[in-house]
This record gives structure tokens, C-alpha cells and sequence, in this order.
């Protein structure tokens, strides 16, 4: 994270930067047991009827909805610079988002929204059955993958300073 500090870009200020890269950790290690866990009922249908797997399915779930919630809500303030006068660089990044970049955006969102939150929801208020956490972490982790081709494709650059003379 300090290398992206260093490059003075404002889409990269440390505190986009830290939060982004600690929220895919935060999200993605607990979508990762959760899909294990899940995936090795399928092996040993016993333990889905042990209060302790539910227990744990209930709370990671939990977990997931909440953290991807807050992630999205985040990364979803950088489109409140689309209202600013003057042409910053958090401006052109979200015009840049919103606009030529609105086929990554678009489903950078609904794949974080529907694997780290609905599904995690759903299963957690048993409108779907345990064995469905295990789509949690292919759309979260899709999801993250989007986020951070958008890190790195929404950026603008610094200007160099003064002309170079030809």
C-alpha cells in the first residue's frame, strides 16, 4: 500500500488505498472458510445438522454482509465528486468510472452486492440452504477482481511539471 502513497495520485491517498486493499482481506479470508465449510458438507452431509457449523455459517454470513456493505458504500463515495466545479482529479475519476469504465464499474458492484451481501443474507435468514455460501466467494471474489482493475484503470495520473520543448 506505501507504494501506491508515493506515486502522489489522488485515487490512491492511503486512505483509498488501505481500506480497498484491508476490505478484500477482511471479505475474501472469511469467504474462503465459509466456502470450504460449506463445501465439505456436500462431502459429509452430517455435520450441516451440528449446531456448531450452523453457528458458524450464521456468524460469517453475518460478518460478509456487514463488511461487504461497507466496502461497497466506500468505494460508492468516490461518485460524489461528480457534482464538484472544478476539474480534480477525484472528478475525472469518477467521470471516468461512470462513463468508459461503466462496464467494470456496473458489475464490480452487483457482484460484490450479490456475493457479499444477498447470498450471505439469504443463507443467513435460511431463505437458501447452507450449501449455497459456497457462491459467496467466486461473486465476491469477482467482485474484487473488478475493484482492483478499477484501481488501477481509474487513476489519473499527475501531470509532469512544465513542457517538454521539441
Amino acid at each position: 500500500m506505501m507504494i501506491y502513497r508515493d506515486t502522489r495520485r489522488t485515487f490512491w491517498r492511503m486512505k483509498f488505498t488501505s481500506l480497498k486493499f484491508s476490505g478484500t482481506m477482511v471479505l475474501l479470508g472469511p469467504a474462503t472458510i465459509l466456502f470450504t465449510m460449506t463445501l465439505q458438507s456436500v462431502f459429509a452431509p452430517g455435520i450441516v445438522t451440528l449446531l456448531a457449523f450452523r453457528q458458524v455459517v450464521d456468524l460469517l454470513c453475518g460478518f460478509l454482509a456487514a463488511a461487504m456493505t461497507a466496502k461497497l458504500l466506500w468505494e460508492l463515495t468516490v461518485f460524489s465528486h461528480l457534482k464538484d466545479q472544478e476539474w480534480a482529479d477525484m472528478k475525472r475519476t469518477a467521470l471516468l468510472m461512470s462513463g468508459v469504465l461503466k462496464q467494470a464499474t456496473v458489475p464490480r458492484f452487483v457482484y460484490g452486492a450479490l456475493g457479499g451481501v444477498l447470498f450471505p443474507m439469504l443463507v443467513l435468514f435460511r431463505v437458501l440452504p447452507p450449501i449455497f455460501a459456497t457462491g459467496i466467494l467466486p461473486l465476491s471474489l469477482l467482485g474484487e477482481l473488478l475493484e482492483r482493475y478499477l484501481f488501477f484503470t481509474a487513476v489519473i495520473p499527475p501531470k509532469m511539471p512544465g513542457g517538454i520543448a521539441s
